[in-house]
């Protein structure tokens, strides 16, 4: 939730309003039209040492946690362009 206009909305909510008056604008209903872009913060949830270990994770390893060969081809994948992993919950206690 963001603080919009001194409420919380969901951000869909915000670029929906916004989409909203500029068709308003558009449409000569408003005189003026003011794009509101609220800032926000991503937090990352995948701890440093976790991407570590899944960039340098043995073809061994990787079959022991039973982790399929396109599933962390994937995820070293996601890393490389910067995005976040998706670690399932019973694979996640095998990574501690």
């Amino acid at each position: 939730m963001l603080n919009y206009k001194t409420k919380n909305y969901a951000y869909q909510n915000i670029l929906f309003d916004n989409v909203q008056q500029l068709s308003n604008f558009i449409l000569g209903k408003r005189k003026d039209w003011h794009l509101t872009i609220p800032s926000m913060k991503i937090r990352r949830n995948d701890p440093i040492d976790l991407q570590q270990k899944i960039l340098t994770m043995s073809p061994a390893e990787r079959k022991r946690l039973g982790i399929n060969k396109s599933t962390l081809w994937y995820e070293k994948k996601r890393l490389a362009e910067g995005k976040k992993i998706k670690v399932y919950r019973k694979v996640m206690p095998q990574f501690s």
